[in-house]
């Protein structure tokens, strides 16, 4: 059974804030441990990515990889990793 406690408000918030790459690993079933792996970064330095912290330094090479993984292209891939918060 569904919790119906929870208000559309938080949902509509915790949807909004989550970063473009959470979202599109999601789809993808993918974790930052397996990102991280294929670009032969750290589990940390991806999740810096997801945060803002820092952006991703990849050769185009890597842009197409990392875009055929999310299952998107480079061109719709986020300009921006972080959330919009």
């Amino acid at each position: 059974m569904a919790n119906t406690n929870v208000s559309p408000l938080k949902v509509l918030m915790a949807q909004t804030s989550e970063s473009p790459l959470v979202r599109l690993m999601g789809k993808r079933g993918l974790t930052q441990a397996q990102i991280a792996s294929d670009f032969g970064v750290s589990r940390q330095t991806v999740s810096n990515w997801i945060n803002g912290k820092t952006t991703p330094c990849l050769s185009l090479k890597d842009w197409h990889k990392l875009a055929n993984l999310l299952g998107t292209t480079i061109d719709k891939l986020p300009i921006n990793f972080a959330s919009d918060e």
